[in-house]
């Protein structure tokens, strides 16, 4: 199914009519052939400042032939590396000697030996250019060439052919014909090398040549964990493959949509607006089988990396807040997310999704309108700020993202990203680790409220995440709102200075005794918290008396037996938040209010 889907976007992506089994490649060198048989270099590259004072030299792209290499020999067609071209040697990186390699002559040789079979094939008035490549090799041209200082075996080389119709060697008019012929050669041999399997691809169903292995690979710096360029599918040892066979042999595709899935899957993971990475890990891809404009807002809506989301969002935002949907033509649109990861150059799925964006938009309105619910200021935030606000708080901030020791757990950015694209609860793992830590940091803030929030919207499904307007509040919902209260009172009674508040001491205790939690609390606060701040702000003792008076009532019977179920615990910590930025609010609305009179009445 994912090769289906690949091939789909490869194909969208070829429309333009690009030729098949290329890949770009950075050029640093032109090898220019004249009418008259001459050859001269020409250094493409432009040098600049690196780091440490180095000069890096920076080249032109140019999309050539691909021969998909990993340890064989290999030529490409027209274009290739200096070593395959002219028989250069790569140089060492940090001394920049030649370094000798028996295999350079016998790279060379196959660059070479490749060139006069398209010459052979080739009716030199149809397309001359072969044949004065040809003829370049056959009278020791690469030998009257002197390599250039800085000159390396791994630089690629593109050929420049003057004369009536100048162009690439790669572009001429049987250059891309002549290289898919070769790479069927090459990639559908059996048993015989001029023989071809045909049959029937499973991704196209029709019956064609198919290929033995998949040209074409995914550039490693596009897949975390991968060392080398990645093969989308292979089987190179009998023990991976089904009856003790290697190749392709018992998952026939046709070459045509093997070029098409590399060329789509390296499209896609190119996209940085369709890739969500977690750096060292892996990278989710997602595209759409059509584009479509809901998908490309749910997706910026989980992800935006602004204080807001971006513009393109607020359709699905205002259809959320009002209620009423946006009309939208009905269609058969599907979304589909890939999760990818690399090991050395085998490619590795860790997830994958395939849904309709109208379940998709679905799922992320839930999503959003789920943590406004339940967060105080009604905020709704990206998958990357909710992973951050289950690592470790420092007092100023959380300990950043892929950070040594950040106590995150590996898989949490890809749960979450689920968790909103498909509907289903976070990963009880995920809201436990966060629990730890809310218990160790002492810091309950938005992101950490929305993340319980999503959590107690599976657990309470018939009822809403209780606020603190909420005529019907959970018991353990109101022993949070307490256990907060009683941390404020005593704060206020010793001047905001305190090394560590009772909510601090009580609030591990209170999920295994809330009962004695809470007790002990009162007691505290009215025998000596609120006397103490009564001698000094009396107002302040009077309102604050009333607030815990009032929340005690809805306890007037012994509501915890035992320790907390797990949802009772997730309902402590909301209290406590919600409690805490209630707090927060009214000491900045007395604040403004007593400005405000000062600013009217001057004296």
């Amino acid at each position: 199914m994912l090769l289906h889907h690949l091939a789909e976007q490869g194909r969208l992506e070829a429309s333009d009519g690009g030729p098949a089994h290329h890949a770009d490649r950075t050029v640093l060198w032109q090898l220019h052939l004249s009418p008259d048989g001459t050859a001269h270099l020409i250094s493409v590259g432009t040098a600049r400042a690196g780091k440490a004072g180095k000069t890096v030299v920076e080249g032109v792209p140019h999309s050539i032939p691909d021969p998909g290499r990993t340890s064989g020999v290999a030529a490409g067609l027209g274009a290739d590396t200096a070593e395959y071209v002219l028989g250069w040697p790569r140089l060492a990186p940090n001394t920049g000697a030649p370094v000798p390699d028996a295999k350079t002559a016998v790279r060379h040789e196959a660059f070479v030996a490749l060139t006069q079979r398209w010459a052979q094939t080739t009716d030199p008035v149809v397309d001359p250019v072969p044949h004065a490549l040809a003829a370049f090799f056959r009278e020791g041209g690469p030998a009257r060439l002197a390599r250039p200082d800085g000159g390396s075996g791994s630089h690629y080389m593109v050929i420049y052919v003057d004369g009536e119709h100048a162009q690439f060697a790669h572009q001429s008019p049987t250059a891309a014909s002549f290289w898919t012929q070769e790479i069927v050669r090459r990639k559908g041999k059996s048993a015989s090398p001029d023989t071809v399997h045909t049959g029937l691809c499973l991704i196209c169903r029709a019956d064609k040549p198919v290929t033995n292995t998949i040209p074409g690979k995914i550039p490693a710096r596009l897949v975390p964990g991968a060392t080398q360029n990645v093969a989308i599918t292979s089987v190179n040892d009998p023990a991976a493959g089904y009856d003790a066979s290697t190749g392709l042999v018992h998952a026939p595709i046709c070459f045509d949509c093997a070029d098409a899935m590399v060329t789509g899957a390296t499209t896609i993971l190119s996209d940085p607006d369709h890739t969500l990475s977690a750096p060292g890990r892996s990278v989710t891809a997602w595209w759409t089988s059509t584009p479509h404009p809901d998908a490309e807002a749910c997706m910026k809506v989980v992800n935006y990396t602004g204080s807001h989301p971006a513009a393109a969002v607020r359709e699905i935002l205002d259809s959320l807040w009002d209620g009423k949907p946006r009309g939208r033509a009905i269609d058969t649109a599907r979304f589909t997310t890939a999760t990818l990861s690399g090991n050395v150059s085998r490619l590795v799925l860790r997830d994958w999704l395939d849904l309709s964006v109208a379940q998709l938009v679905t799922h992320v309105r839930t999503w959003i309108a789920t943590q406004a619910a339940g967060t105080a200021a009604g905020r709704a935030y990206p998958v990357w700020l909710l992973a951050l606000a289950c690592g470790r708080w420092t007092g100023a901030a959380y300990v950043p993202l892929g950070v040594k020791a950040d106590n995150r757990l590996a898989d949490l950015r890809e749960a979450l990203l689920r968790s909103a694209l498909t509907g289903r609860p976070i990963p009880h793992k995920v809201i436990s680790n966060l629990l730890v830590r809310i218990h160790r940091d002492h810091a309950i803030d938005g992101p950490r409220l929305a993340l319980i929030a999503l959590a107690l919207h599976h657990h309470r499904k018939d009822r809403p995440v209780p606020s603190v307007d909420s005529p019907d509040q959970p018991a353990a919902y109101v022993a949070g709102r307490i256990l907060a209260l009683l941390g404020n009172i005593q704060a206020q009674a010793s001047d905001y200075k305190v090394n560590r508040t009772y909510l601090a001491r009580a609030m591990s205790g209170a999920r295994t005794r809330p009962d004695a939690a809470l007790a002990q609390g009162v007691t505290m606060a009215r025998t000596a918290w609120l006397p103490k701040l009564a001698r000094f702000k009396p107002a302040a003792a009077t309102a604050l008396h009333a607030d815990l008076t009032a929340l005690l009532t809805r306890l007037t019977d012994v509501p915890f037996a035992g320790p907390l179920s797990h949802t009772d615990h997730l309902l402590l910590v909301t209290g406590i938040g919600h409690q805490e930025e209630h707090i927060r609010q009214s000491i900045k609305a007395r604040k403004q209010a007593k400005a405000a009179d000062t600013s009217e009445d001057p004296q």
